[in-house]
């Protein structure tokens, strides 16, 4: 193997590891209503989201932002025009 394949293994297996990272904090947001998470119903943030977090952290990277996910309508909240 040359080093070239290397970087590109490398890069694979990163790309897959932060997806996975990304798909596991889309699945666990804490609500705003009641600060729980919405997957697992304990306090938030859980020890998924918090691991999830953590490999974002690790590469000096931020996880996008899914709109909505914390539900912010049930506490009323709502756009304030700019």
């Amino acid at each position: 193997m040359s080093a070239a394949n290397d970087v590109v293994e490398v890069a694979d297996d990163l790309h897959d590891e932060l997806a996975q990272a990304q798909a596991e904090l889309d699945r666990h947001p804490t609500a705003s209503a009641n600060g729980l998470c919405v997957a697992c119903r304990t306090p938030g943030p859980c020890a998924a989201r918090e691991a999830a977090a953590a490999v974002f952290v690790r590469y000096g990277l931020l996880p996008h932002r899914l709109a909505g996910a914390t539900r912010p309508e049930l506490v009323r909240a709502r756009i304030v025009a700019r």
